[in-house]
């Protein structure tokens, strides 16, 4: 072999490696920079999460400070009044006359609207009580989950868009309910003047169909030993408790409200239940906001 040939093929060998050599340490420099980027990067994100945490409960004590108020209620719809509260109220004291495990509290609001009676429920209630929400309105039961995210309360309330009419054939959840709370539409269309706004319309007026439909579904949804809450208009008395008594259910207390002591009763809440039982009647003066 020429001597000269050979000395060049070496040189070329070794640059080839010191080339090879250069950008192997070049990559491995790249990688090394590209992982302390990512690591910085997570180490970034890691220490503002703290921050991100604490003003999501910030916001949330907020929301359940100033609750009922700041509730989101799609435009058109119907706004709350003082007897989705009431009825709230009524509900937990029906809650409290029940034995059995406290642990596994279960409850559905019929008709839900924005949610306010059940997140109502889970704000002034025990924290081992879980709701439903049941609202045929897709923009209301919308309204309705923001609204339990808003109070950070969505592992303890669920919105199941349906008809309630529909309830009574939705066997997952047959007898499963300790309390089932209803604010039926009470103003008969074929009486009243009614609201031009879909929504107000639906949340307002009904048929005589109205009551035994809410009736059905309570009796379909209640535990043998549950209880249905109820609020409507005192004009309504006979047809609520006939719809009642028609699925089997028995009513046990009526409580007649007033606006003021000795002024005529313009709404009612009423406990049923599926054991028979006697009913008596009492009567509670509520002062802020309730209109006849």
């Amino acid at each position: 072999m020429n001597p000269e040939k050979g000395r060049q093929r070496c040189q070329t060998a070794s640059g080839i490696k010191r080339v090879l050599a250069g950008s192997l340490a070049e990559r491995a420099s790249a990688c090394a920079h590209q992982a302390c980027t990512t690591v910085d990067r997570q180490t970034l994100q890691a220490a503002r999460l703290p921050d991100s945490l604490e003003t999501q409960r910030a916001s949330v004590y907020t929301a359940r400070q100033q609750f009922p108020a700041g509730l989101r209620q799609p435009e058109g719809s119907f706004r709350f009044s003082m007897d989705a509260l009431l009825l709230a109220r009524f509900g937990l004291e029906c809650l409290s006359k029940i034995s059995g495990d406290r642990h596994a509290l279960r409850f559905a609001d019929l008709g839900t609207g924005c949610g306010v009676v059940g997140l109502a429920m889970l704000l002034w209630g025990a924290e081992s009580m879980y709701g439903v929400g049941i609202e045929r309105e897709p923009v209301l039961a919308a309204a309705a989950r923001d609204n339990a995210r808003r109070l950070g309360l969505l592992q303890r309330y669920a919105v199941v868009c349906r008809d309630v009419a529909e309830i009574p054939s939705l066997t997952g959840m047959s007898r499963r309910m300790r309390l089932v709370l209803a604010n039926p539409p009470w103003l008969l269309r074929q009486r009243c003047r009614v609201s031009p706004a879909p929504l107000r319309r639906a949340a307002l007026s009904g048929d005589e169909g109205t009551f035994p439909c809410f009736m059905e579904a309570a009796a379909a949804l209640l535990e043998e030993d549950g209880r249905l809450a109820l609020v409507t208009a005192v004009e309504r008395r006979d047809d609520a408790l006939t719809a009642m008594r028609n699925v089997g259910l028995f009513p046990y207390r009526l409580r007649l409200i007033e606006t003021r002591a000795g002024s005529p009763a313009c709404r009612m809440l009423l406990e049923g239940g599926l054991r028979p039982g006697l009913c008596h009647e009492e009567t509670q003066v509520a002062h802020d906001g309730l209109r006849c």
